[in-house]
């Protein structure tokens, strides 16, 4: 699991969504929660996104799922583009410009977005550079590998919106189930 920029933790801006795979059968061991630092200042956290991923990249398994919340997405995707092989990605309010496609490598990516997440939509302004607005709009490309699921308005704040998903436990049960289904086809 990977975990935004502004927040306290992977464990405790992700634990909801920890707590459901451990319902949903996932073994407390296979749940980690990669921490890169925090709190990451904005203006540089896509400085050091290139050192953080090479160094998360040497501990992933071909079998490993990424769970990435907004920047932690755009590091599952830098992961992938470094070249480390692993299953699948379930994006949560990606970070990533709307085509972004994650390195063919990966079998499937399951994208969580919502249209009220103006945060994303900040970061498409950042020249030169793979954030932008996935989050906001989901993927807009064509790959067959991309599930979307679009988790709505709830008229909230932005940081809110942002991060609805990671905290409303309808959703968090959602995402758990989705890894546990994409990981385990014939339970």
């Amino acid at each position: 699991m990977l975990s935004g920029i502004n927040t306290l933790g992977t464990q405790k801006s992700m634990g909801l969504i920890a707590e459901k795979l451990k319902k949903a059968g996932f073994d407390e061991k296979e749940i980690v929660a990669h921490p890169y630092g925090f709190p990451i200042v904005f203006g540089t956290a896509w400085l050091r996104n290139p050192f953080i991923t090479r160094r998360i990249a040497k501990q992933i398994e071909p079998d490993d799922i990424i769970i990435g919340h907004s920047n932690g997405a755009a590091l599952a995707w830098l992961i992938a583009e470094h070249g480390a092989v692993f299953t699948g990605a379930i994006l949560i309010d990606p970070a990533l410009d709307a085509d972004k496609v994650i390195a063919p490598q990966v079998k499937w990516i399951h994208i969580f977005y919502n249209a009220c997440d103006e945060v994303v939509s900040w970061a498409k302004w950042i020249p030169f550079h793979f954030w932008g607005d996935q989050g906001k709009k989901g993927y807009t490309g064509n790959d067959s590998r991309y599930l979307q699921h679009d988790v709505g308005c709830h008229q909230t704040d932005a940081i809110t919106e942002h991060s609805f998903a990671l905290h409303d436990p309808a959703w968090a049960t959602i995402i758990a189930k989705t890894a546990w289904e994409e990981t385990h086809p014939l339970s």
